[in-house]
């Protein structure tokens, strides 16, 4: 993703070279950043001159650096230390060799993933923001993009990444009170409370970890995002289609999506509930002996 005009290629930051772009965002790019003895760290670099002025950029550095210094979990992107110099910022966070969750759906033939493995990698990310929650975080934007995979013993883990939207609030996992007024997000996966502008609670976050398992399953979003009213509209319509032609899904990632998905706050699932559901307690066996196939569901939502 480099070029030969990248300034930061072969810079050196803590004992780290920096020797390609892994990714860009709107006002940072990171880096794979390896060691001597080939030890490898994603370098998050935020030039100092694209945040100072923009009080937004700003609130998202500090909130980011705020968060991850709190967070320590195997489901979560661990950020080792946060340096600067005279015209960056830098976040040295772990590395995750299987990129992240959008491009790792969009890479399989079918453009989606298998239930059992869509199971795995939804149970990492329940775990994940059960610790985020834990702390006293509500991440604000739950997406596949900020989903990366890490190939551990051979085995994939996801770890929830990306705290720039991050707000630091108090809760239980039974309900909350704590609020948060800020329209922060990403469309397909916002809450109708968000879109509506209404104040929302960290179920807000809930319903973006609905629509993130819907994406591994199907390989796109359940509903389309030409604008928000459009957003909106079809969420008020009160329904969830569920397309099973030609493939074989549980009644149980039925039954955990729709109630991800309410369109009212009070109707979702509470994380203490998310957590107890068969999705993260039952072994797939189990869960595929109830299968429904070759069919199109449709879920009715409450929206009153």
């Amino acid at each position: 993703m480099e070029t030969a005009k990248d300034k930061n290629i072969n810079k050196i930051i803590k004992d780290y070279i920096l020797i390609k772009c892994l990714g860009k965002g709107s006002y940072a790019q990171v880096y794979l950043g390896v060691k001597s003895d080939d030890e490898k760290v994603a370098i998050k670099v935020l030039p100092k001159n694209e945040i100072f002025g923009d009080i937004t950029r700003v609130t998202q550095y500090e909130n980011e650096v705020k968060a991850i210094s709190k967070i320590d979990h195997k489901n979560i992107v661990k950020c080792f230390e946060s340096l600067q110099s005279i015209n960056n910022f830098y976040l040295l966070l772990e590395y995750c060799d299987g990129g992240n969750l959008e491009e790792f759906v969009q890479s399989q033939p079918s453009k989606y993933l298998e239930e059992c493995v869509a199971i795995k990698i939804i149970q990492d990310i329940c775990q994940g923001y059960r610790h985020i929650h834990e702390k006293g975080i509500m991440h604000r934007d739950i997406k596949a993009a900020n989903v990366y995979l890490k190939y551990e013993d051979l085995k994939l883990i996801a770890k929830i990444g990306d705290y720039g939207f991050a707000k630091d609030v108090q809760f239980s996992m039974e309900g909350s009170t704590a609020m948060a007024q800020s329209r922060l997000g990403t469309g397909y996966y916002m809450s109708p409370e968000l879109i509506l502008g209404q104040d929302y609670t960290y179920k807000n976050d809930l319903f973006a970890i609905g629509v993130l398992y819907y994406f591994m399953l199907f390989g796109r979003y359940p509903f389309k995002c030409d604008s928000m009213p459009s957003l909106i509209t079809q969420y008020s319509q009160g329904t969830l289609v569920f397309d099973l032609s030609g493939r074989k899904i549980s009644e149980y990632s039925i039954d955990f999506i729709t109630n991800l998905m309410q369109f009212k706050d009070e109707y979702r699932l509470n994380l203490s509930s998310v957590l107890k559901h068969p999705i993260n307690t039952m072994e797939y066996e189990e869960i595929s002996k109830k299968c429904l196939e070759n069919c199109k569901i449709i879920k009715e939502l409450n929206i009153n």
